[in-house]
């Protein structure tokens, strides 16, 4: 049994064929849509949905900082290579991409930090262990404070002095040859 395709406008020229669909979806999606129902309403539900699901985010950022703590753990205990490092990346990387759908933004910056530290460390073995507890300790204090609005002066100052620190270790790195 063949399908009718939707009609459609073509263009030919000697290199290529361009084809433009028909514009009759927006119509069918109106069409199959409730009767009844409009668009405040839908969004008006998925943000009662949010809410609902709100107060399980705390809990998602904690085990999220627990498996950083975890891979921190790691990193003092044997040193840094390349079975320590990976966790520990991918720890903050979890938390620049998450945190800040789950109401917890500065917690992201300091993941991405964090991640610009590793990731841009020609040499992984020489980043140094105190800037890693900062960047977690940091992460673990904004999950404690859930830094909002009264504390958000000292969260920036906070995110820009380890910024610093970070642009600081890596121009040393650089200036002493270790760039690839």
């Amino acid at each position: 049994m063949k399908m009718a395709l939707p009609s459609t406008k073509a263009s030919m020229d000697s290199t290529h064929r361009v084809i433009q669909p028909s514009r009759r979806l927006a119509a069918k999606v109106r069409a199959s849509g409730k009767k009844g129902i409009n668009l405040e309403e839908l969004v008006r539900r998925g943000e009662s949905a949010i809410d609902e699901l709100s107060v399980e985010f705390e809990g998602w950022m904690k085990d999220k900082v627990d498996v950083l703590l975890e891979a921190r753990k790691a990193f003092k205990r044997c040193g840094p290579t390349a079975e320590t490092i990976a966790p520990l990346l991918g720890s903050a990387r979890e938390l620049e991409g998450q945190s800040k759908m789950l109401g917890y933004p500065f917690a992201g910056m300091i993941g991405a930090s964090l991640c610009r530290l590793i990731d841009a460390s020609p040499d992984k073995s020489k980043i140094p262990s105190t800037l890693i507890d900062h960047h977690v300790d940091a992460v673990r204090a904004g999950l404690l404070e859930h830094a909002g609005s009264a504390q958000e002066a000292t969260a920036k100052a906070l995110l820009e002095g380890l910024h610093d620190a970070t642009e600081q270790f890596l121009a040393t790195q650089v200036s002493n040859g270790e760039a690839r």
